[in-house]
């Protein structure tokens, strides 16, 4: 999976309930909010620039979606990152070397790749679970997040083995999943297409039936399909429904489109559809929206990066519209994304959020203001891949059919306690129509850009999304750190200094898979973009100096 961009940014985590609905035929799993340190970093953003199953998702700041799971007997329980755009589960084995121990660790893990506080999802003890079967295969995964010419790369790498793996109080006997006796990110629990599998992707090998195809093969639900309703940015609970979909949560119609292969993946590996363009409107009800571009591109839907990713041309003139400015987290108006015969509204503020402080609380502004942060970026190469990640879909409801490989969507409805659940089955999703563009699946050679005019203006009496961090002291993270302005400018010495484990070491040495970002090459960048904060830090610390010396 590649997910883009390293920005400091607000991800969702989800929690499992412990609740099974008693309707047969699917499971709900509730969800939650709450932090997740392997966010993309400030820095490198645009700133401003029972026949179904269901599951609880939490919202973290910076925020992942999680779900609470247990592996094994006795059973450990974790917190893991509930993925679209991956397949794969793993935890992360208690001896992981990158785990961090010390106070300067932690405050590491909080902004690079170097280290992780193995807190947030839990460790796995291998050797205490009675029903564990190892095996000796490999299991790897890789995610990358990042802005052009400075990703950062999180990948893990152990064994493949069998366990018991209970969700929302249902429990999938022998499930296979991998051990990461090396990883530099929290837990994933990947429920994408069985095609799209690491070892799959890059091996060419036969996919295995991963956690929402084993709750199909086993009865639990009927067919391999979930819906995700993430609910608002400021609301702890949303949940994800395995094996069916609740009419109460959204607005008007499902519309269906058919997934499409997207630039940079193996075909029929990944869940994306046909976005068709895109506009703007500076007032909250506005009836003559702008058209920014007009044009067929391939989008991911993924539940796993808290940001967006969008042509260069459109995330830049996004954020001119809005005059660069991060200092501003109240605009009013919205983006509607457009879909060749529906649309979902994305208000700004959802998408200008306050940049959270590894201080704790928010960023400041001198005036006293927070400092927000746009959730839509430039993608990382000028052909994709695009992403619409959390900070659009918690707008809509969306419905995957992994078999049928259709995803059905609609304009969320936020905060709703009923419920109107249907099973789905291999008829597809109920009451949902096929989308007017359909069969629309061939992607634009050039957009359509109408760069927006002077006369645009936004004003700023719209809604601020609030943000919920747990209140933390400098002395918490133990920095050695300068502090240059507000806006969290720090370093520490020890990233200059090669790491005993890079992510290069937790890539296979014998990969064969289509070509991807060269790993070297990402290292180099990776390491680059730490030394380039840090320089920036060291040459402002050389000039406050310098200057108190010729004052004094």
């Amino acid at each position: 999976m590649m997910l883009p961009l390293s920005a400091f940014l607000i991800v969702g985590v989800l929690l499992l309930a412990s609740t099974v609905a008693a309707s047969p035929g699917y499971l709900q799993l509730d969800t939650i909010r709450k932090p997740d340190s392997n966010a993309p970093s400030m820095y490198d953003q645009l700133a401003k620039r029972a026949d179904t199953q269901e599951w609880t998702l939490t919202n973290q700041d910076n925020y992942a979606y999680l779900v609470n799971i247990t592996v094994g007997d006795p059973p450990q329980e974790f917190q893991a990152r509930l993925d679209t755009a991956s397949s794969d589960l793993w935890v992360i084995d208690k001896d992981n070397p990158l785990c961090a121990k010390t106070e300067v660790e932690y405050a590491m893990a909080f902004d690079t790749i170097y280290y992780m506080d193995c807190n947030e999802s839990g460790i796995f003890d291998p050797n205490a679970s009675t029903t564990l079967n190892r095996t000796d295969e490999d299991f790897f995964a890789k995610y990358t997040y990042g802005t052009i010419g400075f990703p950062d790369v999180f990948a893990a790498k152990g064994k493949f083995a069998y366990d018991d793996v209970s969700v929302a109080g249902t429990t999938i006997k022998q499930m296979k999943l991998g051990i990461a006796e090396v990883a530099n990110r929290s837990m994933v629990v990947g429920i994408g297409l069985p095609s799209n599998e690491f070892r799959a992707t890059y091996y060419d090998e036969e996919p295995y039936l991963n956690l929402p195809a084993r709750l199909a093969q086993e009865g639990i639900i009927k067919t391999n399909a979930y819906s995700l309703w993430l609910n608002h940015l400021n609301e702890n609970r949303g949940s994800i429904l395995f094996g069916g979909v609740d009419h109460a949560k959204y607005e008007g119609t499902l519309q269906t489109l058919p997934m499409i292969d997207v630039p940079h993946y193996d075909p029929g590996t990944t869940m994306a559809v046909m976005m068709s363009g895109l506009t703007i409107s500076p007032k909250e009800n506005d009836s003559d929206p702008v058209q920014l571009f007009s044009g067929n591109i391939a989008v991911i839907l993924d539940s796993g990066s808290s940001m967006s990713y969008l042509p260069i041309e459109v995330s830049r003139e996004i954020a001119r519209a809005l005059d660069y400015n991060d200092e501003n987290c109240n605009y009013e108006g919205y983006l509607e994304f457009e879909f060749n015969g529906f649309s979902i509204k994305v208000p700004f503020s959802d998408l200008l959020t306050p940049r959270p402080s590894i201080y704790g609380g928010v960023v400041i502004s001198y005036d006293g203001t927070p400092v927000c942060s746009l959730a839509i970026l430039e993608s990382i190469d000028d052909d994709g891949p695009f992403i619409l990640g959390d900070s659009v879909l918690r707008n809509a409801y969306v419905v995957y059919d992994l078999d049928r490989k259709e995803i059905s969507m609609a304009q969320a409805k936020f905060n709703v306690s009923e419920s109107n659940i249907e099973t789905i089955d291999s008829n597809g999703v109920p009451s949902a129509t096929k989308a007017q563009g359909y069969d629309q699946t061939t992607t634009a050679t050039s957009l359509s850009m109408e760069p927006i005019g002077t006369d645009v203006t936004f004003t700023t009496t719209g809604q601020v999304s609030t943000l919920t961090r747990p209140n933390r002291t400098i002395s918490d993270y133990g920095i050695a750190y300068l502090t240059m302005s507000s806006h969290d400018f720090f370093t520490f010495t020890s990233l200059l200094d090669t790491r005993t484990y890079s992510f290069v070491d937790l890539w296979p040495s014998n990969f064969t898979g289509p070509s991807r970002t060269s790993d070297t090459d990402v290292g180099v960048s990776c390491q680059n973009r730490d030394a380039l904060r840090a320089t920036i830090v060291l040459v402002c610390a050389f000039a406050v100096l310098t200057t108190g010396l010729l004052l004094y």
